[in-house]
């Protein structure tokens, strides 16, 4: 058993031990709310980033790589100069509203450049994330917390450094790499040669599993950008692509997570019951509570998959919230809901 699992089953037996939350088997745990047991699947619909593919060495690596790269090619800012940490992406997505890795990227490239400009006035991260949280969460709320803070000048002066539109293109040649970056948009990289951080994901379920799911009506509800969501499918092996009517991604057609409307499109198209929406970070289940309310459907219920980055806080965040399972992965609410995979 690799360490990441291990340190996910720890947390969730935790939680077991410390609150009403039922060990269903290992890695899975039942709110208290549903003590009657739960019901076999009608509809699933699946995050991607977390849920059904591993991404702790993709975007979780290329979201500071490219706000740093950004910090140094584009603005030549090399030396004293706050670099954006592994760590700080995960910390900033707590806040909510950050579902498009690339906001997280633009935030911590702020960030760096708040610290650069007037340091005295930038929080610690912990507090700043905080803060962004109370507001809301998001992108504009970081930037609001920064113009009250800096002022109007400086604060005008750091987002005139930031093109959104270039910092953009720099996280998709981290991510996709040279090959799939020329593949995709037919041109070459200009900021990154060789492997993307692609090249290191993997799918977090396959086989047995997996085929039984799928014989379900399911549907996808992704923040992942068309282009990336195709990608995604090619790894999966769905012939399902970022067009199909059972795949929300980031086209523009809906608002992006935590707004519900994604899923409230694809819960409506999907009238089998109960639905179980998988997903893995906060703006997920804030998605989900939204297309219940939304819908007056009690029959939606959300399944948090645990990832490498999932910590003691967000967990008992999730069973205080609304969660209705929490499992260490992908497989292991699967085993449950379908015993026969």
């Amino acid at each position: 058993m690799d360490q990441h699992r291990k340190h996910r089953i720890a947390i969730i037996e935790q939680l077991i031990d410390e609150s009403e939350w039922t060990r269903l088997a290992e890695g899975v745990a039942l709110s208290p709310d549903y003590n009657g047991g739960i019901e076999s699947p009608g509809s699933l619909v699946f995050d991607v980033d977390g849920v059904l593919i591993d991404t702790h060495h993709s975007f979780r690596e290329v979201i500071p790589e490219a706000a740093n790269c950004y910090l140094e090619s584009i603005l030549g800012l090399i030396g004293n100069v706050r670099r954006m940490q592994i760590d700080d992406g995960e910390t900033i997505k707590k806040a909510g509203g950050f579902n498009n890795d690339w906001d997280v990227s633009e935030a911590g490239l702020i960030i760096a450049l708040w610290h650069y400009m007037q340091p005295w006035t930038l929080p610690a991260l912990s507090t700043l994330v905080e803060e962004i949280a109370a507001a809301g969460g998001g992108i504009d709320i970081l930037k609001e917390q920064m113009r009250i803070r800096t002022g109007e000048i400086i604060y005008r002066e750091i987002l005139d450094m930031v093109d959104r539109d270039l910092l953009e293109r720099i996280c998709r040649e981290f991510y996709m790499g040279e090959t799939v970056f020329h593949e995709i948009y037919g041109v070459d990289p200009e900021y990154h040669g060789g492997h993307g951080g692609m090249s290191h994901e993997r799918p977090t379920v396959d086989g047995a599993p997996w085929e039984a799911a799928r014989k379900y009506p399911y549907g996808i509800f992704t923040g992942r950008i068309p282009e990336e969501m195709r990608l995604a499918a090619r790894l999966l092996g769905l012939s399902e692509g970022p067009d199909s009517d059972n795949v929300v991604s980031d086209d523009g057609q809906f608002p992006i997570k935590p707004d519900p409307a994604g899923l409230v499109h694809l819960a409506s198209q999907m009238p089998e019951r109960p639905l179980y929406y998988f997903g893995d970070n906060r703006d997920d289940l804030t998605a989900l509570l939204r297309a219940r309310q939304n819908l007056q459907d009690d029959d939606l219920h959300f399944i948090c998959c645990l990832t490498a980055a999932s910590d003691t806080e967000t967990v008992n965040w999730f069973a205080s919230t609304g969660a209705t399972m929490l499992a260490a992965e992908l497989g292991d609410a699967l085993s449950v809901l379908i015993p026969s995979s």
